[in-house]
C-alpha cells in the first residue's frame, strides 16, 4: 500500500519520499498551497485509484499513522521504528520522524528540514480535511474508506461544523492570531477569541501564542539560561567526580545542593519520555536539548530539583520552540499554581485542586461518578498523573496540544475541565465496565481519542476561574 502526498504550488510541483515502514513510502513536502493525497495498492488497477485534494500545509505523522490503519501501513508510532533509526540522514532536528530517501521536484529549490517547517508537521489539519474531500469526491466508496474513517463518523455535527472553520485558509487564520496577539490577555475572554482557541491555534503561530498566554513572570531571559545552563554542566561533573570519590571511599569535597541529587534521575527517564518518539532517545536530536533543559532548570531552582513528570512538559514546548524559550516558558509554566503545588509535593496546596476535580465531575456526571464509587474506582489513579503532565503524557499529541493551547491561554481551570471533558467524552462505554475495566481504561486512554470531539464534552463543563478559586477556597485543608 502507497500513501503519497504530493504537493502543488500554482505552475511548480515539489515532493520529498519518506521511508515509513518496509517497503511502504509516503511523500511529504511543506510550504504548500494544495496536498494531493494518492491511496494507491499495488495491486489494484489504476483505474480503482481515488484522489483527494485538500489545503493545508502539512500532515502530521499522527495523521498519517491514522490514517493508515487497516490499509496495510503502519498502525501505530512504534510501527515507524525503522524509520526512525535513520534520523541521521535528516538535516534538522524537525524532520519528526520522517528521514529523507530521495526527492523528485521540478523546482530547484529543495525542501529544507529547518525549525521553522519542521514544526509544521505538528499543524491539525490534516487527516480531517482529507476525511471530507475524499468523502466528498469518491462518494459511496469500499471497505477501504471504512477502515480509513473508523472512529471518525461519528464526529458531532458541532465538531464537523468547527472543522470546517477551522480548515479555513492558514494564512488568514494566522494573520488573525497575529492581530489578536498584543491584546490576547485583555481580549482572551471575548466570545470570538474563546472560539478561535476552541478551534485550535494554528500551528505556525503556536511558538508565539504560548509564549504569550504563558507570560514571563519570572522576567527569565535567553542570556539567564545560558548562564544557569554552563553551572548545570559543571555541578553535574563535579556531582559525578563527588559520587566516584565516594564509591571509593574518599571523602567528597562536594555536595550537592537542595534537590540537586536529583540530576541522576534525569538520565533515567529522558528515553522514557514519548518513547514512540524517537528524537528523544539517547541519540535523537532533541535528545542533547532535552537533557540540557531539565538539568539547568534543577541548577536555576535547586529547591524543587527535577521530579518525574517534568520532562513531558518541556518536550511539548520544544516541540514547538527553540530551547532558550523552552526554558522561559518552562520556568513560567512550574510557577503556575496548579503545577507549583504538584511538583513541590505540597499535598496541603495540590489535593483542593484534585477536590475541585471530584467535586466537577460529580456535578456533571452524577450517574458516571456513582458507578465509579460503586465500583471501588478512585479518581486518585489517574487525575494525578493528567494534572501534573497537563495530559501530554495521557493523551495522544495532536489531542495534547489542543488541550495546551486552551491551558497556556485560560490557566488551571482549563485542566480541570479538560479531565472532566475526558470523563464525558468516555461516559457512555464506561457505564458498561466493570472495575478493572475502568482501571485499565482511565490510566492508558485511547490513542485515537478525536481532538474536536475532546473540545466539544470541553465546552460543555460548567467551570469557571472564578467558580474554580471559591472551590480551592472550601477545600483548602487548614494550617495546623
Amino acid at each position: 500500500m502507497l500513501l503519497r502526498v504530493v504537493v502543488s504550488r500554482t505552475a511548480e510541483v515539489q515532493t520529498e519520499t519518506f521511508q515509513l515502514a518496509g517497503d511502504k513510502t509516503a511523500s511529504l513536502a511543506s510550504h504548500s498551497e494544495e496536498i494531493n493525497v494518492f491511496v494507491n495498492d499495488a495491486f489494484d488497477d489504476p483505474a480503482t485509484r481515488r484522489k483527494s485534494s485538500l489545503h493545508g500545509r502539512s500532515v502530521s505523522v499522527s495523521n498519517l499513522s491514522a490514517a493508515s490503519q487497516g490499509n496495510g501501513l503502519p498502525h501505530t508510532a512504534s510501527d515507524l521504528a525503522p524509520l526512525t533509526k535513520s534520523m541521521s540522514t535528516v538535516t534538522s532536528p524537525k524532520g519528526h520522524m520522517l528521514a529523507p530517501l530521495k526527492s523528485a521536484a521540478t523546482d530547484t529549490k529543495r525542501v529544507q528540514s529547518s525549525d521553522s517547517t519542521g514544526r509544521k508537521v505538528f499543524q491539525e489539519n490534516g487527516l480531517d480535511n482529507f476525511i471530507d474531500s475524499f468523502k466528498k469526491i469518491s462518494g459511496g466508496f469500499n471497505s477501504t474508506w471504512s477502515k480509513i474513517t473508523q472512529g471518525h463518523s461519528k464526529t458531532p455535527e458541532a465538531m464537523r461544523v468547527m472543522r470546517e472553520k477551522r480548515n479555513e485558509d492558514q494564512t488568514a487564520q494566522v494573520k488573525k492570531w497575529d492581530t489578536l496577539l498584543p491584546h490576547l490577555d485583555a481580549k482572551k475572554g471575548e466570545r470570538y477569541v474563546v472560539e478561535m482557541v476552541y478551534m485550535g491555534v494554528p500551528g505556525s503561530a503556536r511558538e508565539r501564542i504560548w509564549k504569550k498566554g504563558l507570560g514571563n513572570y519570572l522576567q527569565v531571559t535567553p542570556v539567564l539560561y545560558e548562564a544557569f545552563q554552563s553551572h548545570a554542566q559543571e555541578r553535574v561533573t563535579a556531582l559525578k567526580e563527588a559520587q566516584l570519590s565516594d564509591e571509593e571511599g574518599v571523602k567528597p569535597t562536594v555536595r550537592a545542593i537542595g534537590n540537586e541529587a536529583s540530576l541522576k534521575q534525569i538520565h533515567l527517564d529522558l528515553n522514557r519520555t514519548f518513547p514512540l518518539l524517537e528524537f528523544f532517545r539517547t541519540g535523537g536530536p532533541y535528545h542533547g536539548s532535552l537533557r540540557r533543559l531539565l538539568e539547568t532548570y534543577v541548577c536555576y531552582r535547586p529547591d524543587v530539583g527535577y521530579v518525574q513528570g517534568m520532562s513531558f512538559l518541556a518536550c511539548m514546548l520544544l516541540l514547538n520552540m527553540d530551547e532558550a524559550d523552552a526554558f522561559v516558558c518552562f520556568t513560567n509554566l512550574l510557577n503556575r499554581p496548579l503545577l507549583s503545588a504538584f511538583y513541590q509535593m505540597e499535598p496541603a496546596k495540590s489535593q483542593p485542586y484534585i477536590d475541585a476535580f471530584a467535586y466537577t465531575f460529580r456535578n456533571h456526571l452524577p450517574r458516571l461518578y456513582q458507578h465509579m464509587r460503586s465500583l471501588h474506582v478512585s479518581h486518585h489513579m489517574f487525575i494525578h498523573e493528567w494534572l501534573l503532565t497537563c495530559f501530554s503524557k495521557s493523551c495522544p499529541l495532536d489531542t495534547a496540544t489542543r488541550v495546551w493551547d486552551g491551558f497556556t491561554i485560560y490557566g488551571d481551570v482549563f485542566l480541570i475541565r479538560t479531565a472532566v471533558g475526558i470523563m464525558s467524552l468516555y461516559s457512555k462505554q464506561l457505564l458498561t465496565y466493570e472495575f478493572d475495566e475502568v482501571a485499565l481504561f482511565m490510566t492508558k486512554l485511547p490513542q485515537d481519542m478525536d481532538p474536536d470531539a475532546l473540545i466539544h464534552h470541553i465546552r460543555r463543563v460548567n467551570l469557571t476561574p472564578t467558580r474554580l478559586a471559591a472551590l480551592l477556597a472550601m477545600f483548602q485543608v487548614p494550617a495546623k
